[in-house]
């Protein structure tokens, strides 16, 4: 995590123009808390399964912000939503297993 810091502080620093600003207390615990729940999760869990885990947070994140700011989806989205949720589930339906809700150490 440290070094991911580290990273991201020497990319801005570098860039032609940039001024490092203040930064966003809440936006870098709530990026951390991300972070460090997807590090231990993979202990756990399969890459792909870890994958379809992330993407769909991710998304349903985005729609529901979205919904809670007011926005509302058109009929085609609705239809669109529905068919990748119908998707997800065909496609890990055939070998669904729930993964273990703590890690056994």
């Amino acid at each position: 995590m440290l070094s991911g810091a580290i990273a991201l502080w020497l990319i801005v620093s570098m860039r032609s123009g940039s001024r490092l600003q203040k930064g966003n207390w809440p936006s870098a615990l709530a990026l951390f808390a991300y972070a460090a729940a997807f590090s231990f999760a993979y202990v756990d869990l399969s890459a792909g399964m870890g994958a379809l885990l992330l993407f769909g947070a991710v998304q349903a994140t985005m729609i529901l912000f979205g919904l809670w700011k007011g926005e509302r989806l058109s009929g085609w989205q609705d239809i669109g939503l529905a068919a990748a949720l119908g998707g997800l589930v065909a496609l890990v339906l055939p070998g669904l297993s729930a993964p273990p809700p703590a890690a056994p150490y």
